[in-house]
C-alpha cells in the first residue's frame, strides 16, 4: 500500500500595507497529512526548466478533498524547504483510484 507523508505548508497571508503601499504578509504554518512526494522524469525537469526557468525537485501529489492553497507556497519535508510553482494540475476525482487527485511541482530553496 502506498502511503503519503506529512508536510508542513507555509502560506503567506496578507496583513496590510507598509507606509510605501507595499503588501505586508505573515507566514501561516499548517501540517498536511498524506502528501505523496515523487521524483519527476528527466523530460519533466528539462521541460519545466524551459517553461518556468526552475528545476523541479519533486512532484507533490495532494490528497483528495484537500482545500489548501498550494500555488506559490513553501513546504517543508525531508528536513528541507521547497517552493511550489506552476499551476496545480487536478484530475477527475472519480477517475483516480488512488487517494490523490492533484499534483504540483516544487523546487528546492537554497
Amino acid at each position: 500500500m502506498i502511503k503519503g507523508i506529512t508536510v508542513r505548508l507555509i502560506n503567506q497571508i496578507p496583513a496590510g500595507e507598509n507606509p510605501l503601499g507595499e503588501p505586508i504578509t505573515l507566514p501561516e504554518w499548517e501540517d498536511v497529512a498524506n502528501v505523496l512526494p515523487g521524483q519527476p522524469s528527466m523530460e519533466q525537469i528539462v521541460t519545466d526548466q524551459q517553461l518556468f526557468g526552475k528545476r523541479t525537485a519533486y512532484l507533490l501529489c495532494i490528497p483528495k478533498g484537500d482545500e489548501h492553497i498550494w500555488e506559490d507556497a513553501e513546504v517543508l519535508f525531508f528536513g528541507k524547504r521547497y517552493r511550489t510553482f506552476g499551476p496545480c494540475v487536478e484530475y477527475v476525482e472519480a477517475n483516480t483510484p488512488t487517494p490523490w487527485n492533484r499534483q504540483i511541482r516544487c523546487e528546492s530553496i537554497v
